[in-house]
């Protein structure tokens, strides 16, 4: 593997530390978050993958500068893009990463819960790492106790940013998180970053579960730093008011609907990350958290990083846009198309069916739908965040002109993620999409030119009808037909791999360096 050729895939970026627009207590507030970032950082290196310390020693000791930065951008010896593959001798990853013992089969696993059902709740918990004990049975440990070093010293860091924090909410957030993290029980403070209304915008703990590729239980340990953009928060504040018309507007019923109201639309721009968010392909939004009891309660949180969207926008999604659609429909290319699309389908992530029932017993779509979730659940965001904007265009919110632009990009950006590694849960919903529309007649492809036309004639039916499938599935936990919908649909042919030849000029994503690294 050249790795140099690989690392030049990815444009690099400096995200400056946006110092300037900060008081001084909040300066000191923010160091004190680095410091925290940096521990996550620590924690999800042991969580992707079991000698991750081993590959960095043989590293180092190697001398080679482009195998080590390829490394230290990729968070382990294995190119996330190339379904993880192993670029250093002597290393190969497992689907379960370092969260279930490497000797561990899926149907050992099974097999011991439906052995011992008492034990199903800590065997399956976002917060417990799966490990042998002397008899070689599987016990469960919470991650309190696996990271206790680290988890301590976050907690001592947090209060100390706490203490510093002139801003209540933020005071209420800091200080709950630097409790909740030692008792591996994040409502409270999940509830508290739902509260927060303060210039500072943190983010810190394990949240999504992208990394168990085995059964897509376990949460990774992440942290973001942002600062509010005011302005650019108040033109969505509208949206907040329709989270259960949006929910409402599907084109199925919820089976137990959400109850909380409190759903807040932001826009920030990031100034530090560390942990799942900085692995490799960076983010752009998040809909957190993810915990249905705190949806139940408070809602959920989507954040728009607008400072990693523009430069992503610039540097990677619309060149890419410009190769997929015919030169005549260009001018439907645009960041506040593809800015609104993103937001929707964060606004996506929490609508529709979350808890459920299932034979008699109440559960959530994550737990049934095993390792299928991330792949079904970015779709369901994907064609519902297209779905619920035609009900913007019920309310005079967007225009047929505006959401025409959104479809164009929104299909063009399908290829995207594809560059990302087509095991990736965001690639395997835009596969499933690009194959769908096309099957529909909405994306018509010209051999001779290499690139779509977008057919926007019935194309809100396929948009509902796409959506209608993903939601049943999600609504009757419906594992085995997710899989079979995943491998109707996940397919690569000649064309799309002409295509993403076509692009290998294009950045495939950016390689962030931020100022604040330096602290």
């Amino acid at each position: 593997m050249d790795l140099k050729k690989e690392l030049s895939k990815f444009k690099p970026v400096t995200i400056q530390s946006r110092f300037s627009e900060l008081s001084d207590w909040e300066k000191e507030v923010v160091k004190k978050l680095v410091q925290v970032s940096k521990i996550t950082d620590q924690i999800f290196f042991d969580q992707t993958y079991s000698k991750n310390k081993e590959a960095y020693i043989q590293i180092v000791e190697e001398g080679d500068i482009d195998k080590l930065k390829f490394f230290e951008f990729m968070k382990g010896p294995f190119n996330r893009l190339k379904h993880n593959e192993t670029f250093l001798e002597g290393h190969t990853q497992k689907p379960g990463a370092n969260f279930y013992p490497e000797d561990m089969t899926k149907e050992e696993f099974e097999h011991y819960i439906s052995e011992n059902p008492d034990k199903k709740e800590e065997f399956t918990s976002e917060y417990t790492l799966i490990r042998r004990n002397e008899k070689k049975e599987l016990i469960a440990i919470p991650y309190s106790k696996s990271y206790k070093e680290e988890t301590q010293e976050i907690s001592k860091v947090l209060k100390e940013a706490a203490e510093i924090s002139q801003d209540k909410t933020l005071k209420n957030y800091l200080s709950k998180l630097s409790e909740t993290i030692l008792k591996d029980n994040y409502f409270e403070s999940d509830c508290a970053w739902m509260d927060l209304n303060s210039k500072l915008e943190p983010l810190i703990g394990p949240y999504e579960v992208y990394e168990d590729e085995l059964f897509g239980y376990k949460a990774s340990f992440e942290s973001v730093i942002s600062i509010l953009d005011k302005k650019e928060t108040e033109k969505l504040k509208h949206l907040e008011e329709l989270m259960q018309e949006f929910d409402s507007y599907l084109p199925i019923k919820t089976p137990i609907p959400r109850k909380g109201k409190h759903s807040p639309t932001i826009v920030v721009n990031a100034i530090h990350s560390g942990g799942d968010c900085r692995s490799g392909i960076h983010f752009v939004a998040h809909n957190l958290p993810n915990d249905e009891k705190v949806r139940e309660e408070k809602g959920s949180k989507k954040v728009m990083f607008k400072n990693i969207m523009n430069a992503k926008f610039e540097s990677c999604s619309e060149p890419i846009f410009k190769e997929v659609l015919k030169k005549e429909q260009h001018n439907l290319i645009s960041f506040e198309g593809y800015f609104m699309h993103v937001v929707l389908h964060e606004i996506s992530h929490g609508i529709g069916p979350g808890k459920i029932i299932l034979e008699g017993k109440e559960t959530t779509v994550n737990k049934t739908l095993k390792e299928t979730y991330s792949t079904i659940e970015e779709l369901k965001a994907d064609i519902c965040g297209i779905y619920t904007s035609f009900l913007l265009e019920e309310k005079n919110i967007l225009t047929k002109e505006e959401i025409n632009k959104m479809l164009a990009c929104f299909l063009a950006m399908t290829y995207r993620p594809l560059r990302f590694g087509l095991n990736e849960a965001h690639a395997g919903s835009n596969i499933i999409i690009l194959n769908y529309f096309k099957e529909k007649n909405n994306l018509i492809y010209d051999e001779k030119e290499n690139n779509y036309t977008v057919n926007f004639e019935n194309i809100r039916e396929t948009v509902k009808s796409l959506a209608t499938k993903v939601l049943t599935i999600q609504a009757n936990g419906d594992y085995e037909g997710a899989k079979k919908f995943i491998e109707k649909y996940k397919t690569v042919n000649q064309e799309i791999k002409d295509m993403l030849k076509k692009m290998e000029h294009i950045p495939v994503d950016i390689n962030i360096t931020y100022e604040l690294d330096e602290l």
